[in-house]
């Protein structure tokens, strides 16, 4: 398996359409591959697209101003309970430079507090985490 942002359009398109197939009312782009910023994180195996990792710039949930938010973390059905999410997120956090803040807004705080993400807030289901980069870490994973 591999995790990278080094692809081509036809495998950007390739995880657009799985995360769509899954989360109908996501809209990436709105009919523009150049929209995307950042560019996502995806991850591969035997040249087929088998999950992936989008942001989302959303206003921070305590006070102005707009942040980095985690909008979409996938892994296909084949791949689930193998790390690869774990992979992803991973990757996300340290590509953040220092005092970095990243959100997500997630069933599946779990993911995120065993990677070091601090809890935010709770509506019940659905929970806001943050990671603030707090020094260099390497990125063994490209």
């Amino acid at each position: 398996m591999d995790v990278t942002r080094k692809y081509n359009a036809i495998e950007l398109l390739a995880f657009q359409r799985l995360a769509v197939d899954h989360w109908p009312e996501i809209d990436f782009t709105n009919g523009s591959v150049e929209l995307i910023v950042p560019q996502p994180i995806l991850a591969r195996e035997n040249n087929s697209i088998i999950g992936g990792l989008s942001y989302i710039h959303y206003p921070h949930p305590a006070r102005s101003g707009v942040v980095l938010w985690i909008n979409a973390v996938l892994v296909t059905a084949p791949y689930r309970n193998r790390g690869l999410g774990s992979r992803l997120v991973t990757f996300a956090m340290n590509e953040q430079g220092i005092g970095t803040e990243l959100f997500v807004y997630t069933t599946i705080p779990s993911l995120y507090l065993k990677l070091g993400w601090l809890p935010v807030s709770n509506d019940g289901e659905n929970h806001t985490l943050t990671f603030i980069q707090k020094n260099i870490q390497n990125n063994s994973v490209n």
